[in-house]
């Protein structure tokens, strides 16, 4: 049986990842984003909304309808790290939870 991230997750992207990480096997480590590798940029967004992301947390973002038109607002920008836009949004929102108490 699937599981959500399984139905989130792009059909091309989902049998890698899985050869990739057997179920239980914690040891193996693939890289967060698939194209840019471990660095947060524009195709990060791009991956999540095609798809191509490793976090069930990322996945969940693009099948929210609201938090799916704030991805595509981003990306529909011009230039996707113009101020003040989507670097200042990310850092406010980095600075807002870290003053959460866990």
């Amino acid at each position: 049986m699937e599981n959500i991230f399984d139905l989130a997750t792009n059909p091309r992207f989902l049998p890698k990842l899985k050869a990739i990480c057997p179920r239980g096997d914690f040891n193996d480590r693939i890289p967060l984003y698939p194209i840019t590798n471990s660095t947060f940029d524009d195709q990060s967004l791009r991956n999540i909304k095609d798809g191509f992301t490793v976090l069930a947390s990322d996945a969940r973002l693009n099948e929210d309808i609201s938090t799916n038109r704030v991805i595509g607002s981003y990306i529909n920008q011009p230039s996707l790290f113009d101020w003040p836009s989507f670097v200042a949004d990310f850092i406010k929102a980095i600075v807002k939870m870290s003053k959460i108490g866990v």
